[in-house]
């Protein structure tokens, strides 16, 4: 994972590619033809290319973090299936089952209605409780 600090290649191309078309519409503003017209669109062209790519990057390394978390969090949770440790109930058992199955459901079906319309927020979760 990148630190704040640090810059991957992709968003150092993205910053080149925002200055070329910064300089893009200035020389539009000057001349307005259409060669110049033309490097404006490929200017942006290239910023979206660059800002799809970076975004990419951001995704992998936010959400590899999150999915390794949670995955350590499921590995923790599971120590606590030793009968000898601690006393629970198939209530219990059933009780986790349902959180854990809502909890993925909503994580997935909220990546799945972003992929449909971009922008929608997700709710916040309260503290779990057997009761």
């Amino acid at each position: 994972m990148k630190t704040a600090k640090e810059k991957t290649p992709a968003a150092v191309a993205l910053e080149k590619a925002q200055a070329h078309l910064k300089a893009a519409k200035e020389k539009l503003a000057k001349a307005d033809n259409a060669t110049n017209q033309n490097a404006v669109k490929e200017a942006m062209a290239e910023v979206k290319r660059h800002a799809v790519i970076v975004g990419r990057e951001r995704f992998n390394d936010v959400a590899g973090g999150r999915i390794t978390a949670a995955q350590t969090a499921m590995k923790n949770l599971t120590n606590c299936a030793a009968p000898r440790a601690y006393t629970f109930t198939s209530k219990d058992v059933d009780v986790m089952e349902t959180a854990l199955t809502n909890s993925l459901s909503t994580c997935i079906g909220a990546f799945r209605a972003a992929l449909v319309s971009p922008g929608e927020r997700t709710q916040s979760v309260g503290k779990f409780r057997f009761d």
